[in-house]
C-alpha cells in the first residue's frame, strides 16, 4: 500500500467532496492496514478574515492563559474588528471583562450566548472556555461575577452538547440511508 491522499467515493456525494489521507508505516515490508472511516468532513473554503480573527483570537487566549490580560483583550478586540462574528471572541470579551470584574461581562456572555443557535459544534469551545473560567477563579477567587458567568455558559455548553449529539446522529442516519 502507497501513502498519500486518496479520494473516497460515496453514493449521492461528488468524490471530490471527501478525501482519506494515509501512511503506510512500512510500505517494503508489506503490512497489511485494514481502514475504517470513523466520519466524513466536509472541506470548505474559509473566509480569509475568519482565519485571520481566529489566529487573533488563539494568541489572545494565549496571552490571557500567561497572564497578560490587557494584551488578551487587545488582541480579542482586534479579532473582533475583523470579524464580528467571531464566537470565540464573543465568549473570551467576557471572560476578559469578568477577570477585570466589568459588570459589562454578563452582557457580552449574554451576547455571545445568544448567537449559539446559529453555529454548530460549539461545545468543545465552550468546554475550554469553562476550563480557562476555573483557572481564573483559582488564580482569583475574589472574582465577582465568575458563578454567574459560568451558569450561563454551562447552561449553553449543555444545550450546545445535546444539539452536537442530535446532528451527529442525524448525520450518520442520512449517510448510512442514502
Amino acid at each position: 500500500m502507497q501513502s498519500g491522499t486518496f479520494q473516497i467515493d460515496l453514493e449521492g456525494y461528488k468524490s471530490r467532496d471527501f478525501s482519506l489521507g494515509l501512511i503506510n508505516p512500512s510500505s517494503l515490508e508489506g503490512i497489511s492496514v485494514n481502514v475504517q472511516a470513523q466520519a466524513f468532513v466536509k472541506v470548505t473554503t474559509k473566509n480569509p478574515n475568519f482565519e485571520k480573527s481566529q489566529t487573533l483570537s488563539k494568541l489572545a487566549v494565549d496571552a490571557y492563559r500567561l497572564g497578560s490580560i490587557d494584551q488578551a483583550e487587545k488582541l480579542n478586540n482586534k479579532a473582533l474588528v475583523i470579524d464580528t462574528t467571531c464566537l470565540k471572541c464573543k465568549f473570551y470579551k467576557s471572560v476578559f471583562q469578568m477577570v477585570k470584574d466589568d459588570d459589562k461581562c454578563l452582557e457580552s456572555t449574554t451576547d455571545a450566548v445568544s448567537l449559539l443557535s446559529s453555529y454548530t459544534n460549539t461545545s468543545s469551545l465552550l468546554t475550554d472556555i469553562l476550563s480557562d473560567l476555573e483557572k481564573s477563579l483559582i488564580a482569583n477567587p475574589s472574582l465577582k461575577f465568575h458563578s454567574l458567568v459560568k451558569n450561563m455558559i454551562e447552561e449553553a455548553r449543555d444545550e450546545a452538547l445535546s444539539k452536537d449529539t442530535k446532528q451527529a446522529v442525524k448525520g450518520l442516519l442520512d449517510l448510512f440511508t442514502k
